[in-house]
């Protein structure tokens, strides 16, 4: 049988999907390189260290995918209190004036 078949169902097609490793493109490691998140894991405040980018607003997610947090920056003074969170694992969709980068976070 060749990748593709006739069935009572109509036509079949088999595929392999491969989970795990990943590819970030170049957008995607200037952003990270840009970027920087401390200390974490955490407890409370959460600080963002930037390069040639400015940060617009952070979401954070747990690990349900629900929105947990959303702030929205005026300034520079990137810094997130964090501490009225669970201790667990969390997503943060940071988004800047140079594009969208996801983090993850350790909660203490």
């Amino acid at each position: 049988v060749g990748p593709c078949f006739q069935s009572v169902y109509g036509e079949v097609e088999d595929y392999l999907v491969t989970i795990g490793a990943s590819v970030l493109s170049i957008k995607e490691e200037t952003l990270n390189a840009n970027l920087v998140m401390y200390p974490n894991p955490t407890s409370d405040t959460l600080f963002f260290s930037v390069n040639n980018m400015i940060i617009n607003s952070i979401d954070i997610y747990d690990l349900t995918g629900k929105k947990i947090i959303s702030k929205t920056f005026t300034n520079s003074d990137y810094q997130l209190d964090i501490s009225s969170l669970s201790s667990a694992n969390y997503f943060l969709f940071i988004y800047s004036n140079t594009g969208e980068v996801v983090k993850h976070l350790f909660k203490n």
